[in-house]
């Protein structure tokens, strides 16, 4: 996914720009990593919001 403009990208698509110079690891094992991250990126806005919401309530008192 292109971070600025939330485009996404296929592995396919990717393939010919990935040579041994900048290669970290397999097309497979980047595309796991790219999903971890973008679950562990919901995760950390879900727990954003919720800390927001918990502290609004809070001052809310």
């Amino acid at each position: 996914m292109n971070v600025e403009t939330k485009e996404y990208y296929s592995k396919e698509a990717i393939q010919r720009e990935i040579k041994a110079g900048n290669r970290t690891g397999t097309v497979e094992q980047m595309d796991a990593n790219v999903e971890a991250m973008a679950r562990d990126l919901q995760e950390i806005l879900r727990i954003g919001a919720e800390q927001k919401r918990l502290w609004e309530v809070y001052e809310g008192r």
